[in-house]
C-alpha cells in the first residue's frame, strides 16, 4: 500500500497496484 492511495486501496483494489 502507498500512502497516497491508501484509502482508495481499500475500496478499489485495482487502486492498489499504483
Amino acid at each position: 500500500r502507498w500512502v497516497l492511495v491508501t484509502n482508495k486501496a481499500e475500496q478499489n483494489p485495482q487502486n492498489g497496484a499504483n
